[in-house]
């Protein structure tokens, strides 16, 4: 099955806000679009593949579907340029997530989310437990919380939740465990609130629909 590398056809990491993709696309598209390359055929089927691409990533449900696909098919590595052998390839994948992330006025959670979840795959997690170094468990644990920071619901944090766990070594390590609950309960609170917010909000609408209706 040939699928279209999206990522690299935009030239944009994966993790790329809605933004991103749109200042990318706009980009390329003025470079390559046909009236400008009138002599060059090939301009005009790279300026068709930026359009199919900018279509796909840039609306959020087809993008999901997407990185999905890739991760079925096992091209999400390959197609994001990162290329994990071992548990040090991953530690170190998780360690320069925490830096992009940082550097980021904003991340898309979701593909944040997919990101992690294509980095600790069944198979990557069979790697770290192979070596079963407790040490370098703990500190990817550690590096994929700090990332996620920006994934704040519970929907999508419940995926990140459930491919940590496995890392907890078996001799068990409170302090890590603490840490990703802690985090879980986070969410779990936030979105609690968020419900609240939203219920008294319909009620406050409710009461001055009705004091509106009896004031006329």
């Amino acid at each position: 099955m040939n699928i279209a590398n999206h990522y690299q056809i935009l030239v944009v990491s994966p993790l790329a806000t809605k933004e991103e993709i749109k200042k990318a696309y706009r980009s390329l598209a003025r470079q390559y679009h046909p009236d400008k390359n009138q002599d060059n055929p090939r301009a005009t089927e790279y300026f068709q593949e930026i359009q199919n691409a900018y279509e796909v990533l840039y609306d959020a449900n087809s993008r999901k579907k997407y990185d999905y696909m890739l991760r079925q098919h096992g091209l999400y590595d390959a197609y994001s340029g990162k290329t994990i052998n071992n548990e040090t390839d991953i530690l170190t994948s998780s360690a320069t997530l925490v830096q992009y992330v940082s550097a980021q006025r904003q991340v898309n959670a979701d593909a944040l989310t997919d990101y992690i979840l294509a980095m600790l795959t069944k198979e990557q997690i069979a790697i770290i437990l192979r070596k079963n170094n407790s040490d370098v468990n703990s500190q990817i644990v550690k590096n994929i919380i700090a990332a996620s920071k920006g994934v704040m619901t519970m929907r999508l944090y419940q995926q990140i939740h459930e491919v940590l766990l496995p890392l907890i070594s078996t001799e068990g390590d409170d302090a890590i465990m603490h840490l990703i609950i802690a985090e879980y309960q986070k969410r779990a609170q936030q979105e609690k609130q968020q419900k609240l917010v939203t219920f008294l909000t319909i009620i406050l609408v409710v009461v001055l629909l009705i004091a509106t209706l009896f004031m006329l």
